[in-house]
């Protein structure tokens, strides 16, 4: 009797153990994941990204020439490499409004981007463009000026067709005709869409 008493509830713990065990290799798969999308897989098919970004144009050490605001418009032909990798070329139009002048110009730009995780994405770019410089001072004539940006960002996907993201660390070499070489920080917040 006294044996039964301490065997039952041993043996009854064994079961549960072994019927533990049992279910934890036999796990049921998620009904789930079906529906977890790789957005960043998705997003990375698309052939066509257009994009709009606005921020800041900053020029330091250089105090007779004054900080302003930048805004671009690109259009974008995408050709992926891999499932979370691709490389993007295309032109880009640039406006850039500081105090006492303004810059128009437009461009061709590359870029290379990769896949973090299924929401986020980094990119590495450069662009060549050519820009006319106006003076607010009428004693100050237009000027053409040659830019070339280095930039690095990072992207977070909305969805299969959307991003938002941040260039952080945006380089400018601008120089040309009468223009003084000038060195810019232009980081920028922009929105891409690509539709196919």
């Amino acid at each position: 009797m006294k044996t039964s008493i301490v065997l039952v509830p041993l043996l009854s713990c064994a079961c549960l153990f072994v019927a533990n065990v049992a279910f934890a290799q036999a796990k049921p798969a998620d009904p789930w994941s079906s529906l977890k999308e790789d957005q960043q897989v998705e997003y990375n098919k698309r052939r066509l990204g257009l994009g709009v970004s606005v921020g800041g144009f900053f020029v330091p050490g250089r105090w007779e020439i004054s900080n302003g605001a930048s805004f671009g418009l690109e259009a974008m032909y995408r050709v992926p490499f891999d499932r979370r990798f691709r490389y993007e070329v295309g032109a880009e139009g640039r406006f850039v409004r500081t105090f006492d002048s303004t810059h128009a110009g437009a461009g061709a730009q590359g870029r290379i981007v990769f896949g973090l995780n299924r929401y986020i994405e980094m990119d590495v770019s450069a662009t060549f463009s050519y820009s006319r410089v106006s003076f607010d001072l009428p004693f100050f004539a237009s000027r053409n000026a040659f830019v070339a940006q280095a930039r690095w960002g990072v992207g977070f996907l909305l969805s299969r067709y959307v991003s938002l993201g941040v260039t952080p660390l945006a380089a400018t070499f601008m120089v040309g005709d009468h223009v003084d070489e000038l060195f810019a920080f232009e980081p920028v917040m922009w929105a891409r869409f690509a539709p196919l």
